[in-house]
């Protein structure tokens, strides 16, 4: 059996608290470096061995967007966080012409996934999939909440849940 180790390496976990600058901002955006869920199944169907942090890392790229996001919620809410989220209710139509129409809340698009309250702290938090960018609307959104400096931001994937756990369980102010 052939063995491998991570030719990237790894962690699992971003420091806790919001991202402060825009630097930070914009290096969360981009997706996690490291190997890509293919190179994982070549791994596997060669028969070879996986390491811990690499099952850890193979465990990241397979979770949805969606799960990240149902944990957060669970997580803020039995914490006492109140929680929102609004849905893009943006759906397309084709009219009698052939043409294609738009219609829904056009403002939800690029807001944020969650917002949570809790005491005096605000949150803003945008859930990626670990191999995702942010596109580029969301990531204005989130700088314009950044530099308004009245909220924390975040962006959660499932490789800094940790983290982010930490963060929520912190006193309110």
């Amino acid at each position: 059996m052939v063995t491998t180790s991570p030719s990237v390496p790894y962690t699992t976990e971003r420091a806790p608290g919001p991202l402060l600058t825009l630097e930070e901002l914009y290096e969360a955006a981009l997706p996690t470096p490291g190997r890509t869920l293919t190179d994982f199944h070549r791994a596997i169907g060669r028969n070879q061995y996986l390491y811990p942090d690499q099952i850890r890392r193979l465990q990241c790229l397979a979770t949805p967007e969606k799960v990240v996001q149902a944990n957060l919620r669970e997580n803020a809410t039995a914490l006492g966080w109140r929680y929102t989220h609004f849905h893009d209710s943006r759906r397309e139509a084709t009219g009698k012409g052939g043409e294609r129409v738009l219609f829904g809340d056009r403002d939800a698009k690029d807001f944020p996934d969650a917002m949570l309250l809790r005491g005096t702290r605000l949150l803003f938090v945008e859930c990626k999939a670990e191999d995702k960018p942010v596109e580029g609307g969301q990531l204005e959104y989130l700088a314009a909440l950044l530099v308004s400096g009245r909220c924390e931001v975040y962006i959660l994937r499932p490789s800094g849940q940790k983290a982010m756990w930490a963060a929520l369980e912190a006193p309110p102010c």
